[in-house]
This record gives structure tokens, sequence and C-alpha cells, in this order.
């Protein structure tokens, strides 16, 4: 139809216009995209690429499974994960390309993760996000989402993942309400996630230590040689001091006098460079 009515329109170009619309069409027909005529030329133009089909719904529940000790540096617990896939649509048997992430809290070790259900087989994989350790559960099963696809059988699932309070975890996380997420995605089902807390018990332990060295180690007891003398504090506490003291000679009270005094052979003329503690 449309090439008649450009012969009768066009007269004597018409040829030349049918065999480059006959050539446009098939090849726009193989492509199968729309086709959109102006003037004398046709502008071929891609269909919109599909959305994934939300043909299911998934849910997840978090909670910790704590001890009945306090959550002390190195103390054991999980994050328990129950988590489900259901539809009523008819041929499809669960969610397309399942994974559970779950970004662990700072001075929260990764231990391990429990063994994936039988009818959910999957792997585990562990990345260092910063100081921080990302699990992921991806699901293998072979689902029809109506097509056939991997990822999570519908029913529900429990897992869990085995973790620890970091035996270096600072005072200053005592009494702290830590969260944390695990999210659950899946090609054909709107992602959900939920939060589970836990408040660690970290006493403060003040604590540090000292050193000292000379330089050079042994001299000639004559006067006017110089020896150097280095004193090094390292705190110790699990977190921060408020303050640091390095005292020479040690001991509580004032320090010695006359002979008993280290400085008695050796007068201090002063200090040299220092490198202070940085906040």
């Amino acid at each position: 139809m449309c090439v008649a009515s450009r012969r009768a329109y066009w007269g004597g170009v018409s040829v030349r216009l049918f065999s480059v619309f006959r050539r446009r069409v098939v090849a726009v027909a193989a492509a199968s995209v729309s086709v959109v005529v102006i003037a004398a030329g046709l502008v071929a133009i891609a269909a919109p690429a599909q959305a994934a089909t939300i043909n299911a719904s998934q849910g997840i529940v978090k909670t910790a499974i704590l001890p009945s000790t306090p959550l002390t540096p190195g103390t054991s617990f999980s994050y328990r994960l129950d988590f489900s896939c259901g539809t009523s649509i008819t041929g499809v048997t669960g969610c397309d390309t399942t994974t559970i992430t779950d970004l662990l809290p700072e001075w929260i070790d990764y231990v391990g993760v429990s063994s994936f259900p039988g009818t959910a087989p999957g792997t585990v994989t562990t990345s260092a996000v910063g100081d921080r350790t990302q699990v992921v559960l991806a699901f293998t099963a072979a689902v029809q989402t109506p097509s056939a696809s991997t990822g999570l059988p519908l029913g529900s699932y429990q897992m869990d993942i085995q973790v620890r309070v970091s035996p270096n975890a600072p005072w200053t996380i005592d009494g702290t309400t830590i969260p944390n997420t695990a999210n659950i995605a899946s090609a054909n089902a709107d992602p959900k996630s939920s939060t589970a807390t836990v408040t660690p018990v970290v006493p403060q332990t003040p604590a540090a230590t000292a050193d000292k060295s000379f330089s050079p180690t042994q001299n000639f007891n004559t006067p006017g040689l110089t020896t150097t003398l280095t004193l090094t504090g390292t705190n110790t506490t699990n977190g921060p001091a408020d303050s640091l003291v390095v005292q020479d000679p040690a001991g509580p009270g004032n320090p010695p006098t006359g002979a008993t005094s280290p400085f008695h052979y050796l007068a201090f003329t002063g200090f040299g460079a220092m490198n202070l503690p940085q906040e």
C-alpha cells in the first residue's frame, strides 16, 4: 500500500524509492525494531529494553544469637538469617539469581557460615571493605522464573553467620549498640533487608610500656664526653589514653639525689628531638 501511493505521487522516482524502502524494511524486520518514515528516508529506532519482571516475593529476618555471657573481646556469637521466596504464579519455581549480602560491622570478625540448606545450595564469598568484612551468599539451585535460571527455590530457609567480637576491640565501643543489616536481592523480586543489633562489653584496661637505651652503650669515664639517652613510651591500653608519662628514674615520688641518682655522674644537658603522640 505504501509503495503504490509513492508511485502515484512521485512519478519517475518511484522505482528508486521502492528499492530503498524494500531493502530497509527487510533489514529492520530482521532486527525487530520500530520504523519511522521521514520524507524520502527511513530512521530505525531500537525498542527500549524490557525491565525484569517481578513475579515472586522474598523476605529476610535477621536476629543476633547471643551467649549467656557478656560480649567481651574474643566472645563468639552468630547472626541468624531466616529468609524465603514465594509466588502464586504458575511456572515460577523460585527467585532468580538470589544473593544475601551482609557487611559486618567494624570490630566484628567473620568466623564462618553454616551449611547451605539441602534444597537451596550455594556459595559463600568474603571480601575486605576497608576494615570490615563483607559476606555474600549466592544461591545456585535450578529454578524456573519462568525461564530456566539459578537462584533460591520456593520455600523458607535458615542459615547462621558465625562471628566474634574482635580481640582488639577498643574500650570506646563499650556499651555501644552496633547495628548490622543483611540484604536479599533477586532479579524477579523486590529487594528486602533486616537489621539486628548487639552491645559489646569492653572494659578499659590501662597499660603502657617503656624502653630505654644509651648511645654509645659504653664510653671512657672522661669528663666532657657525651652520651645520648633515648626514652620510648608506648600506650598499650585497649584504646586511647588521656595521658602518657615517661619518667626516668622510674618510681613514685621524687627522684633520688646525690650519689644514688643515675644522673650524678651523667649531667643532664638538654632534650633532643621528641616524637610526641598524635591525636
